[in-house]
């Protein structure tokens, strides 16, 4: 339980919450429900409760995918006082593939770059 709104805690209230986040996942009991429309997202990738995935956009002129954005939804725990947020980064190149770490602020992306895609 670590980078969390609980940081200033005592031992004994982080103990109490780590008891009752280990019973939470023993039990698969969730506090709240997020729903994720993925229509228009792909290659998903999971990682410290954060979901990211790859946006598909039709590029209007000529029809093609226009792979220049990414959808991160992380993921909310009231046990461990993590919010649910939603963001989009949008870059200027295609990303053709992604690998991240939340955990170390860490985003690697593969680009390239379509012809006519501009």
């Amino acid at each position: 339980m670590h980078n969390n709104v609980e940081d200033t805690a005592d031992t004994a209230h982080r103990l109490s919450m780590l008891a009752e986040y280990g019973d939470a996942l023993k039990e698969l009991s969730w506090t709240s429900h997020e729903t994720i429309d993925i229509t228009n997202l792909s290659m998903p990738y999971a990682s410290d409760g954060v979901l990211a995935f790859r946006v598909n956009e039709q590029h209007s002129r000529a029809q093609k995918l226009k792979l220049t954005q990414l959808a991160v939804f992380q993921l909310p725990s009231a046990l461990r006082g993590v919010p649910a947020r939603r963001w989009t980064l949008d870059f200027e190149f295609v990303t053709w593939f992604f690998i991240a770490n939340p955990a170390r602020d860490l985003l690697v992306l593969a680009c390239g770059f379509v012809h006519g895609l501009g």
